[in-house]
């Protein structure tokens, strides 16, 4: 996207790795995505596979916010976005974050679960475990709790998603538009994926 700047900043804290901040311009629909050179292609998750990231932005409000896999560089994840996604997202108009299995341009391609409000300027870290059950592919969203330095607690959120789970997507880790003028700053700590990996 135009208009977007990013910036590397060193660890402040033992809990940190050194966070990413993605700055939008002030105009309108105006932003970008942080990825690897192209796409690095990611053929459905692997049953085991673990992925989250450590997500922030600095204000609520006409913001777009995501993280996780997607079919583009450069394409938004919102409802009616062609975009493939697995991952999270931020939509101002949802208040929320949420859990997205995305496979096309309508709801009908679409699943979500809601995660939870954001709150400025706090980190939250959210991803998704690939599961199955009687040998069917789903996904269970979690949050993670990263405060004890010897252990990570997951709560799980949501039923297990087992529709629209796209199939061919590669690595994207931050992507964040300013959706009604004024820049907007989306950060992020880490970004990780571990467990069973298929390519």
């Amino acid at each position: 996207g135009a208009g977007s700047s990013v910036a590397l900043g060193t660890p402040s804290a033992a809990t940190e790795a050194g966070v990413v901040e993605l700055t939008t311009s002030a105009q309108q629909n105006r932003g970008g995505t942080l990825n690897a050179g192209g796409i690095v292609q990611l053929y459905l998750p692997a049953v085991g596979m673990v992925w989250a990231c450590k997500v922030d932005v600095d204000d609520t409000s006409s913001v777009e916010v995501w993280a996780g896999f997607s079919g583009s560089t450069n394409g938004r994840v919102r409802v009616n976005d062609a975009t493939q996604f697995l991952g999270v997202r931020y939509l101002a108009t949802e208040g929320a974050w949420q859990g997205v299995c995305k496979n096309g341009s309508t709801a009908a391609n679409e699943t979500t679960v809601t995660i939870g409000a954001h709150v400025a300027g706090t980190f939250q870290v959210l991803g998704f475990e690939a599961v199955t059950s009687a040998g069917v592919l789903g996904i269970q969203f979690m949050t993670f709790d990263c405060a004890d330095l010897h252990q990570v607690y997951r709560t799980k959120v949501g039923p297990v998603i087992t529709t629209n789970i796209p199939v061919t997507t590669g690595a994207l880790a931050l992507g964040c538009v300013s959706t009604g003028g004024g820049a907007r700053v989306a950060r992020q700590d880490f970004w990780t994926l571990g467990g069973r990996i298929a390519r």
